[in-house]
């Protein structure tokens, strides 16, 4: 059984209202820890830093073999201070927190702002760490700030020696393209940012600059303003699963708008994709404000992420009951990936608004998509394209022996397909009649064709060979339900195939979404087995059992990747799952 991560900070404590739990040992300073932020931090991150927290990730197969590839525990370190695990946690308390406070100016670059803040439950192991420390980045820049001390390395390689871990370009260690196998990078082998520390009694804080420091000891909140007496910040701890919880998270939305105007991207080496100026004001009134929260934490099947989210705007998004004709049902089980969803037009008007409403770049796109679909359909695409699609909608990949495809490459078994149920098919034979009078226009071929004994229609391309190469088929499988297939010979697996097993029944899927609200707003779902497979197939990779530790002893391990969303009248929830295989005995 994985080790619970029992842990709170002092504001879960309050939002407990003093509740003593079982196993619970918290010290004084972790008790305090998140009475020296102000209540309009932007972003909290509480890491569990205990080791037999994370060495019961071992459960599953995929941390076992790191855990034996490394020769050493399972530990994600601590961000700002290189090192092993082992040794900041000989002084560390059971929590530490990632912080970002309001910036020093309007705009500024988030690492000034971002700290870490870790309670010191041992003086002298603390001391002895900054001594090795020293020892390994040479002697820090000290300087003395509102009576703190500060500490200062700047950005460097790190030359400890971080074990038995090295480069081995040999035959029997090649990777799968022929490339030797490099090993995956390790907390504390890389500081590129820099290390800068604050030493206070309690505690000890780390940033990536001594200005990130100085900006929190400058705003360091009194006792009526922090950010643990915060109520949205009690709600976000006082969840089921904090518990077992890895890591959780709280965060202001608008906070981190106004920190979002000086960019995400670049400073702190994120992958954001630029963001475009937009009017902060206009994406507040517009109701893109309020707080959120996740966790991290394992589960039978493999890794959960559950997050939530409180906003406005996210309201309209309110997850239908469970159909009792679910389109689960009508996809082919050995489906690769999926993605699906309920009322796209309801969904489509939230999106719309959101982008008429951020920036006039996001408004500019949004006019410029209408405009093109317009041209080139004669359509309006909010009424006439998406206005019908108020059911649920899938699209997916699975297996099929024949398709476009399988014509460039023998070794793609695969298609692709869409279903969208509506309950307005006059306004969905429009958008068809459209359809075909763009293929008309670029004088592609449509045929008429029966499909298991159902009514079809097969756009071709006009190919060397003796008939069009069949692109598109599309039909009624269902009276309410309009189906897309790459090909005429992936639709003979859609509408009406003998025999049938549905993907609702799949063990695989069952087991990516089986903890997942069943009220929600559609799946993503990917079954890695079966993709891993298909990869292999094209890529023409024969594993040899005498190699270890191959990346593919590693893919193995993966079952499934799942996420969802859900809403209620009070948060829009995310879940997401890793499914991972169990630990091989």
């Amino acid at each position: 059984m994985v080790a619970r991560a029992r842990w709170l900070t002092a504001s879960a404590a309050i939002a407990l209202l003093g509740k003593a739990l079982p196993g619970m040992a918290l010290t004084p300073p972790e008790r305090s820890l998140t009475k020296h932020l102000p209540a309009d931090t932007a972003l909290a991150v509480m890491i569990d830093t205990r080791p037999e927290a994370w060495t019961g990730l071992t459960q599953f197969e995929l941390f076992r073999k790191l855990a034996a590839e490394y020769d050493r525990p399972i530990h994600p370190g601590l961000p700002y201070l290189p090192g092993s695990a082992e040794t900041l946690t000989t002084w560390a308390g059971a929590t530490a927190v990632v912080a970002l406070p309001p910036g020093p100016a309007p705009g500024s670059p988030m690492t000034d702002a971002m700290v870490m803040l870790v309670p010191v439950l041992d003086g002298s192991g603390r001391d002895a760490y900054l001594t090795d420390l020293e020892q390994r980045l040479g002697a820090p820049e000290r300087q003395t700030y509102r009576q703190t001390p500060l500490l200062y390395w700047a950005p460097a390689w790190e030359s400890a020696d971080l074990g038995p871990i090295q480069i081995q370009p040999t035959a029997a260690r090649t990777g799968l393209i022929g490339l030797p196998k490099i090993p995956l990078p390790l907390p504390g082998q890389l500081d590129p940012s820099g290390v800068a520390i604050a030493l206070l009694p309690e505690m000890l804080v780390a940033a990536a600059n001594p200005a990130a420091l100085k900006h929190f000891l400058d705003q360091r909140p009194d006792s009526t303003a922090t950010l643990t007496d915060l109520p949205d910040f009690q709600r976000a701890l006082d969840q089921p699963q904090v518990e077992n919880a890895l890591a959780a998270a709280y965060g202001d939305v608008g906070g981190l708008l106004s920190h979002g105007q000086g960019g995400f991207s670049g400073e702190l080496a994120l992958p954001f994709p630029p963001i475009p100026p937009f009017d902060l004001e206009a994406v507040r009134a517009a109701g893109i404000e309020g707080t959120f929260e996740a966790l991290i934490y394992p589960q039978p099947e493999g890794l959960r992420l559950q997050s939530r989210f409180y906003l406005d705007a996210l309201s309209a998004l309110a997850s239908p009951e469970p159909a009792p004709s679910s389109l689960l049902d009508q996809l082919p089980a050995a489906t690769y990936v999926l993605a699906s969803s309920y009322n796209l037009t309801g969904t489509w008007q939230v999106v719309a608004s959101f982008l008429e409403n951020f920036s006039e770049e996001t408004r500019a796109g949004l006019d410029a998509a209408r405009n093109f679909v317009q041209l080139a359909t004669g359509l309006d695409l909010d009424r006439e394209l998406l206005g019908w699609m108020d059911g649920e909608f899938a699209l997916f990949a699975f297996p099929a022996e024949t398709s476009p495809f399988t014509q460039a490459l023998p070794e793609a078994y695969i298609a692709l397909g869409a279903m969208v149920q509506t309950s307005d098919r006059p306004a969905a034979e429009t958008a068809l009649v459209g359809f075909r009078e763009l293929a008309e226009l670029f004088a592609l071929p449509l045929t008429e064709d029966i499909v298991n004994g159902e009514s079809t229609i097969d756009l071709g391309l006009p190919l060397a060979g003796p008939e069009p190469l069949s692109v598109l088929s599309y039909g009624w499988s269902q009276e309410d339900t309009l189906t897309f297939a790459s090909g005429r010979g992936p639709m003979a697996r859609l509408i009406n195939p003998i025999p049938f097993d549905p993907l609702s029944q799949h063990s695989t899927f069952r087991s990516a979404t089986a903890g997942f609200p069943q009220a929600n707003n559609g799946y993503f779902y990917l079954n890695a087995g079966a993709c891993l497979l298909l990869a292999y197939g094209l890529l023409d990779i024969q594993d040899d059992p005498g190699q270890s530790y191959e990346i593919t002893d590693y893919l193995s391990t993966l079952r499934s990747l799942s996420a969802t969303t859900a809403a209620t009248d009070d948060f829009f929830q995310i879940d997401g799952l890793l499914g991972l295989a169990p630990r091989e005995p």
